[in-house]
């Protein structure tokens, strides 16, 4: 507040200054130790000033390429923004020992509408215990879901049903959690793509993005 930052409504960990016409000219993202800039490099200069006035920070040179775990990519002409979590996707998948399982074209199939009938029988029992599938599912929908609001909403819908069964995952469950990795690793590079579009004014919707 001292230096006219204000905390984002959507995000507590998004600060967003506005310059003297009141027009947004720098926001920054803050998570734990990792931190980002958007916006003119007079105005990032700025504030990465004020913040070494009060703590210890390490930039990084040029544009942002990664944040919390999320890859950044510019394209070369500076039109476009995109942004992927290929290495967490990886690290599911080897988590599971799937790197090298048959990929999925879909996220979730038609029986996912379909829940089990009672409860487990003794089979499924025996068949979610082995391994520890229980821990596993509710680890494997935590990293998930925050795919999922980061960059994948593609498969929110599949994820959002599994997320509410993570009390007591049967074993269709399981399989279903399979199948949505299975999808994962036939499009580990899918992400969101953001498009540079030019205000009335000749101005830029979107400002290039610093590391910290």
């Amino acid at each position: 507040k001292k230096h006219s930052f204000t905390q984002s409504n959507a995000d507590s960990c998004v600060f967003i200054h506005r310059n003297s016409a009141g027009e947004v000219d720098c926001v920054n993202g803050i998570h734990t130790d990792d931190g980002i800039l958007a916006g003119p490099r007079p105005a990032v200069n700025k504030t990465i000033k004020m913040l070494k006035s009060y703590y210890k920070i390490r930039e990084v040179d040029g544009r942002a390429n990664a944040y919390v775990g999320i890859k950044i990519d510019h394209s070369d002409d500076g039109q476009t923004l995109e942004l992927s979590q290929e290495s967490l996707i990886n690290k599911l998948l080897e988590n599971e020992g799937m790197q090298h399982c048959n990929a999925s074209k879909i996220p979730a199939r038609e029986t996912l509408t379909e829940p089990p009938n009672g409860p487990m029988t003794e089979e499924e029992e025996l068949f979610m215990k082995k391994g520890d599938k229980n821990a596993r599912y509710i680890s494997n929908i935590g990293v998930l879901l925050y795919l999922t609001r980061c960059t994948r909403p593609d498969i929110a819908y599949a994820v959002g049903y599994l997320s509410r069964h993570t009390n007591k995952p049967h074993k269709t469950h399981w399989k279903a959690l399979m199948c949505v990795l299975k999808y994962l690793k036939g499009t580990k590079s899918f992400g969101l793509r953001s498009l540079h579009q030019e205000r009335k004014n000749g101005q830029r919707s979107c400002c290039p993005i610093h590391s910290l």
